[in-house]
């Protein structure tokens, strides 16, 4: 019995000097010694069945442990008992292990459980301080999808669609696609969308708090964000349901990371308003919020319209302009407002009124100022109005008023020209 166990021992070793994550490494040199210590002082403890189990324990571990860690070890233990012909109990375990549905773990605990108590004391530790780190805790999983690339899926998030009880989405055919293209197959799915009545909200946080696991998820992107799903994550935390974020795509973020503002703060207002009267209300209000940076969707066929209005009630500012971010006809058009206008305008009319836009305004200092925000910025506009309507050229209106009202001369020069129906390079 002792020379099995030191056999052992030896491919314990030879397994830690295979493992490449450290923690892993750590517990299996842990384990070997427990063992060794185990054997020299009781040769008669380990019975030959607890032997067996450590084989099958550390023999598939050693084997694979440089491509799997101990959360993986209970489908490794599973394969080595035959599958799930154990049946796992119900009593007796930590509340994190019984409520966990994967029976692997259930298996290592049953396997640990039964050696000696020296030899299993570290290894589980180690699994139940890997499952409360690594392995999703039941509850509501917040889960962003690809918004146009399926490479920027993580894979934590198909963790979740893949163990979760049921997916609620927005639009369960949009939602199967992509299950298809994940090859995760026979999930349910249920509709979560802007229509969602009280009773079906009900009755989801019951089967939360009833001990079962919903992944939400929206049509492309980070679900409860200018999204229905908002509604339920707060009656989740109502009902005191954990509710755990499985970060991933967002349209928001990635128009911001390449706009290149050097701004902390921004206000994001969803989708622009349809209405002129309320693009323009939003655009002269937004003046005087003291917040530099806004982003707003819009749709393709509004898009030139909403920042025609933008040069005209904001034209100290930057925008920049993004179509199909991460998909395969993706662009990005920044700089001055009137330039940007220009330029989704060309696109649109060469490529068509298609594809998903966001747009993001960034003013200047004087138009985001509180003193030159509101009546100076539309004095220096009818002042460069009554230069150009004079009869004098955009670049000289352009000096005469960046000089009087203390405004950038090429944001003015820009103001002129757009004013004057002209282009860069054009005269004047």
């Amino acid at each position: 019995m002792k020379l099995k166990g030191f056999i052992l021992i030896k491919r314990l070793n030879d397994a830690f000097e295979l493992a490449s994550d450290m923690a892993v490494a750590r517990t299996i040199r842990g384990c070997g010694i427990e063992l060794f210590e185990c054997l020299n002082e009781r040769r008669d403890a380990a019975r030959a069945d607890e032997l067996e189990v450590l084989q099958i324990e550390y023999n598939l571990l050693g084997r694979r442990v440089c491509f799997v860690g101990l959360n993986e070890l209970g489908e490794l233990l599973a394969q080595g008992f035959g599958g799930t012909e154990v049946e796992p109990p119900v009593h007796g375990y930590h509340d994190h292990i019984a409520r966990f549905p994967n029976l692997g773990f259930h298996l290592v605990y049953r396997a640990l459980s039964s050696l000696p108590v020296r030899t299993s004391s570290l290894m589980i530790r180690y699994v139940s301080h890997g499952i409360k780190r690594q392995v999703l805790p039941p509850g509501l999983w917040v889960v962003a999808t690809p918004i146009g690339n399926l490479s920027d899926f993580s894979p934590r998030g198909q963790q979740a669609l893949e163990q979760a009880d049921a997916i609620l989405c927005e639009d369960t055919r949009r939602t199967l696609t992509l299950l298809q293209a994940l090859g995760i197959e026979g999930k349910r799915t249920f509709r979560l969308d802007a229509h969602a009545g009280e009773s079906q909200l009900k009755e989801v946080i019951q089967r939360l708090r009833d001990g079962q696991s919903f992944a939400l998820v929206t049509d492309a992107g980070t679900p409860a964000i200018s999204d229905p799903g908002s509604a339920l994550v707060k009656r989740a935390h109502e009902a005191k349901v954990r509710v755990t974020p499985i970060p991933g795509a967002s349209a928001l973020m990635c128009l911001l990371s390449v706009a290149g503002f050097a701004e902390t703060e921004f206000q994001f207002g969803g989708f622009f308003p349809r209405k002129e009267g309320d693009r323009r209300r939003l655009l002269e209000s937004f003046k005087g919020r003291g917040v530099r940076v806004g982003v707003w969707f819009e749709s393709p066929e509004r898009l030139v319209d909403s920042l025609d209005l933008v040069s005209e009630v904001l034209v100290d500012s930057e925008v920049v302009a993004a179509k199909e971010l991460t998909k395969l006809h993706e662009r990005v058009f920044a700089g001055l407002s009137g330039d940007v206008r220009s330029q989704v305008k060309q696109e649109i009319e060469s490529e068509g009124a298609r594809g998903e836009w966001c747009f993001a305004i960034r003013l200047l200092a004087q138009e985001s100022s509180g003193t030159s925000s509101g009546s100076e910025s539309s004095d220096w506009v009818k002042a460069l109005h009554c230069l150009l309507n004079a009869q004098v050229s955009a670049s000289r209106a352009a000096r005469e008023v960046s000089q009087a009202f203390g405004m950038p001369k090429n944001l003015v020069y820009e103001a002129a020209l757009r004013i004057s129906g002209k282009k860069r390079g054009e005269g004047g």
